[in-house]
């Protein structure tokens, strides 16, 4: 039986496992590890996209045709723009860049933290995705208005590795710009801040196939016909979906992040 690889990818530290049932036991090897940090350019704090992007292929091609799929998860709220002609307009954000605070006041000016709450059942932090988006648009227009995709990061990852674009379900649930109780991207925010619609992808759930490494971005893995599969891809879900609280309500998990 073949293995499958999993990129784990946290905000500080990042990791690539192989695998595999054996005599009914999982077994699990790690192949790649590498810690990270936050990069400064301009005046703002974002994630030096190739140097990750780099550890990931290298990562699969490690392992090549020896494992039947690929699956990715990050940390929530960050994400990625992608232009017209499918290219990323600029490195990811962090979600430690202090504009991220005034993001959350312009949002206040035109719904109040209850309703946002009420609407999103994401809890109303500063350094959510939205309020990322609102203070993007007011400080860089010039970016904002040349981006016709928004990718939460694991979605970005897997549109390099594919070439799709989606929007994985649990990963986008930590935006400030979802419905949790349709599971869709939520239009009363997304008009109430006058965003552009039509950026935001398709919503997947975890367990869909993707695409194949063959249809992706980039070059070194086209000649591998690996799938590429969508899980929990934000990373405390992936964590509480292995619990028993998934088939067990009765089930309590504490989650304490990093």
């Amino acid at each position: 039986m073949k293995s499958i690889l999993a990129i784990d990818m946290g905000a500080t530290s990042i990791r690539g496992i192989v695998a595999k049932f054996e005599n009914d036991a999982l077994i699990v090897e790690e192949i790649m590890r590498f810690n990270h940090e936050i990069q400064s350019s301009d005046g703002r704090k974002h994630w030096d996209w190739q140097g990750l992007l780099d550890h990931i292929v290298q990562a699969i091609l490690t392992v090549g045709d020896q494992v039947s799929s690929v699956a990715v998860d990050t940390w929530g709220v960050d994400f990625g723009l992608i232009d017209e002609n499918g290219e990323l307009l600029e490195e990811p954000t962090s979600y430690r860049d202090e504009s991220c605070q005034r993001g959350f006041e312009l949002a206040q000016e035109r719904m109040s933290l209850y309703d946002l709450y009420q609407l999103s059942g994401n809890d109303v932090a500063p350094i959510n995705s939205l309020f990322q988006l609102l203070v993007l648009r007011e400080q860089r227009p010039e970016v904002y208005n040349r981006a016709k995709h928004f990718l939460m990061m694991p979605d970005l990852v897997n549109y390099f590795l594919t070439g799709k674009k989606s929007g994985e379900m649990t990963s986008c649930s930590t935006s400030q710009m979802f419905n949790l109780i349709d599971g869709t991207w939520n239009e009363k925010i997304i008009e109430q801040y006058d965003l552009k619609r039509d950026m935001f992808p398709p919503i997947v759930e975890n367990t869909s196939y993707l695409g194949l490494t063959s249809e992706g971005l980039i070059p070194e893995l086209r000649e591998l016909d690996i799938p590429v599969m969508s899980l929990a891809s934000h990373d405390t879900a992936s964590a509480a979906y292995m619990t028993e609280s998934y088939t067990d309500p009765s089930t309590l998990f504490l989650s304490c992040g990093t």
